[in-house]
């Protein structure tokens, strides 16, 4: 059974930019071209319509709250070497490029934990 998504409509869009500001939503060609790349693999159909690079957990809830109600993929993206070929978009949608977030939550030092965001390599 072929699972059918929704392209990102003009107030998704709208309300995706309300979420993460006009400075963190990428809809140039350009810029998406850049994310269909695997390790070894590109497809020219494979390229995302949006990027978009949440800057903490509200925002990353927020984005698959509006993705989840509309059926749009939403692919998470972090270093970009995609040696597994995870990040490809064979179904159009986003990518959340985790990148941006790149903070040190907490340095437990007792227990041998560090808390970081997904961004941190």
């Amino acid at each position: 059974m072929e699972r059918k998504y929704n392209k990102i409509s003009k107030p998704q869009f709208d309300l995706l930019k309300e979420i993460v500001g006009k400075d963190f939503i990428f809809e140039e060609y350009e810029i998406r071209w850049t994310y269909a790349f695997g390790g070894s693999i590109f497809n020219k159909d494979w390229i995302p319509d949006l990027i978009i690079p949440p800057q903490g957990k509200n925002q990353i809830s927020e984005i698959l709250k509006a993705a989840n109600k509309n059926i749009i993929p939403v692919i998470p993206r972090g270093n970009g070497t995609s040696s597994s070929s995870k990040p490809l978009i064979p179904y159009g949608g986003m990518v959340s490029d985790l990148n941006w977030m790149n903070r040190i939550i907490e340095i437990d030092i007792e227990n041998n934990v560090v808390g970081v965001e997904p961004g941190i390599y």
